[in-house]
Formats: structure tokens, C-alpha cells, sequence
């Protein structure tokens, strides 16, 4: 079997201090649930740390700021552990758990979908509690325990403001994949085809489109950042994309304490400015896990099933039986 193996999110409260989600998985079935495994680990100093092993897709990673790390799974698992180690604490939610983010370890919010029907479900130290949502979340931000975002398909975008979730009305119907509060006065959220929206937490309207599509977008040093996946790490001013970085892959950017982390599939990025970086590259993943066997089994390409009763396609029919007489006249 053929390994290959892909970072698939970060959070921390430092850019020395990280949790990583990595997954690794059979390069013949790609990221297929049942050939592959998914891993959390600590980074601090540089340095990687297994926390956790789990066949199928851990979906998200989360690390408060008292560093607790928590973590969802596509089979409706919350998983958590406190900043001294331990043991992880399970919490299972019926259906499918998409992804996690909160403020602190009294506000922690998961969102998923359980048979069709799409759910955002608030930990508050205690428990947790579940609100229905008109549509898939995709992305969560907030700047404080009232001022919390949940965007996603359908043109959603919702607000808790500390007791309840209410949706603005945002003109358009596409998906969100990122947002970022800034403040009451600052929100901003990106989707596909260049869609980048700005505005307050009362109204968010279209901005200019950037130069290049953003898959995530943040505030940071008083500049707004657009994360556009191998297109690189650039600026927008007043309506115009700024060219930063064409060489910095960045699918995701994440604030931290003491700066920004900037997740792609095959590195991770640490800066303080935006402008150096320091790298935790693949192969720490790839060195980290060589000698722990998978916990998947290798992909086999079956033929499919025939039934021999049925006919599957053309034949050629048998050449006819036919006896030649060598007195036979025309």
C-alpha cells in the first residue's frame, strides 16, 4: 500500500503553540472514509506530537486559549482533552459533525447535519445545546462570547449574540467558506467566484471582487488578508487586491495570540507580519507517522458483480455448424 498523507487544519493560541489535523491514507482510494486515518497533534517549538489516532475524517481542530484541544469527526464524535493531557472525553451528536471553533472552554460551538436537517450546537462549560440553522454551516469566527458568526451554503449567515441566533439578509445565495469578526464594525466573509462581503455585524454587503478567488480571509495588523489556496497570500486596500505572496499556498489563515498561522495542504506557515514565515513542512507529518502501521485497510479495486443470468452486452454469436459435401453442385 502506497501512503500519502495532507494537513487538513490548525488552530493554536501561538504560532509556536499549534494544534495540527493531518491525515494519512492510501494514495489509490484518495481521502475515501474507509481508507484512511486522520491525526491531531501538538506543535510546539517546531517540534510534532501524536495526540490522537482515528480511522475515518476528524473534520476539525480547535484549541482554546486555557489549550484545550478539542475535535470533531464526520461520525458525529466531539472530542476533548484538557491543556494538562490525559484522557480525551467523547461526546457523540446524532448525524454528521462538520466542524469547530469557539472563543473560550465556556463557549465552544460545532456545527454538522443529521438527516438533513443542518444544526450549530453551543458548549457552555457544562453542555452542550443545539440550534437549527436554515442551511450547512461551513465556517465560524467572533471576536468575543456575544459577537460570534456562523456562515455557509446557501448564502447563510447567522449571529449569536450570547442568547440566541439571528440570520441577516446578505444579497446573494452562494456559499461562504470563511468569516472573520473583527469587531461590531468589522465582519467580513469570502465565498466562490471571487465573492468577498464586508461590513458590520448588522449588514454585509459585496466589496469589489479581488483579484483572485480567496478560500479564507482575516483581519490582521489592521489589514484585511485574502487567503487564495495555491494563487498565494495577498493584500486588499480600499477595494483592490495587493499582491503579497505568490509563493505561500494559504487555504486557511487562522489568528493566533502573537500573529497568523496559514494552513495548505502541505505545509504550515507561522508569522507574525505576514511577510517571514517560519515552516512545519509535510514531512514532519510523514516522519511522525512512518512507523505506526495504518489503522485502514488497503484500497482493492474489486471488479464489479455479474449475474450470469443477465445479458451484459454484445456477444458475437458461434459460427454456424456447417458441412461441406465435395460433390455438391451448384
Amino acid at each position: 500500500m502506497r501512503l500519502d498523507h495532507r494537513f487538513g487544519g490548525v488552530s493554536g493560541v501561538a504560532r509556536g503553540d499549534v494544534a495540527v489535523l493531518a491525515y494519512r491514507f492510501d494514495r489509490e482510494a484518495g481521502l475515501e472514509l474507509e481508507h484512511m486515518e486522520s491525526w491531531v497533534a501538538s506543535a510546539r517549538g517546531g517540534k510534532l506530537e501524536a495526540l490522537l489516532t482515528l480511522p475515518g475524517w476528524v473534520t476539525g481542530v480547535w484549541m482554546s486559549p486555557q489549550r484545550a484541544i478539542w475535535a470533531t469527526h464526520t461520525d458525529g464524535r466531539v472530542l476533548w482533552r484538557g491543556a494538562d493531557g490525559g484522557e480525551w472525553h467523547p461526546t457523540t451528536f446524532p448525524g454528521s459533525l462538520g466542524g469547530i471553533w469557539g472563543v473560550d472552554d465556556a463557549n465552544v460551538f460545532v456545527w454538522g447535519s443529521e438527516r438533513g436537517q443542518h444544526f450549530v450546537s453551543r458548549w457552555d462549560g457544562a453542555k452542550f445545546e443545539s440550534s437549527p440553522m436554515r442551511a450547512q454551516v461551513l465556517a465560524m469566527h467572533g471576536a468575543h462570547p456575544e459577537l460570534v458568526f456562523a456562515v455557509g451554503a446557501d448564502g447563510l449567515v447567522s449571529r449569536w449574540d450570547g442568547a440566541g441566533w439571528s440570520e441577516l439578509e446578505v444579497p446573494t445565495r452562494r456559499a461562504f467558506w470563511s468569516v472573520h469578526v473583527q469587531s461590531e464594525e468589522r465582519v467580513f466573509a469570502c465565498g466562490p467566484a471571487a465573492m468577498l462581503m464586508g461590513g458590520s455585524a448588522d449588514e454585509l454587503l459585496p466589496l469589489p471582487d479581488p483579484a483572485f478567488a480567496p478560500k479564507s480571509v482575516l483581519v490582521h495588523g489592521g489589514a484585511i488578508w485574502l487567503g487564495c489556496g495555491e494563487l498565494g497570500l495577498h493584500g486588499y486596500e480600499d477595494g483592490v487586491t495587493v499582491p503579497r505572496h505568490f509563493d505561500v499556498c494559504a487555504d486557511a489563515l487562522v489568528p493566533t495570540g502573537d500573529g497568523v498561522v496559514v494552513q495548505s495542504p502541505l505545509r504550515i506557515l507561522g508569522s507574525d507580519e505576514l511577510v517571514r514565515f517560519v515552516e512545519i513542512p509535510l514531512a514532519d507529518f510523514v516522519e511522525l507517522a512512518v512507523d505506526r502501521p495504518p489503522t485502514f485497510a488497503p484500497y482493492e479495486d474489486e471488479p464489479a458483480e455479474q449475474d450470469d443470468d443477465e445479458d451484459d452486452g454484445f456477444e458475437l454469436p458461434d459460427p454456424p455448424d456447417i458441412d461441406f459435401d465435395d460433390d455438391a453442385t451448384e
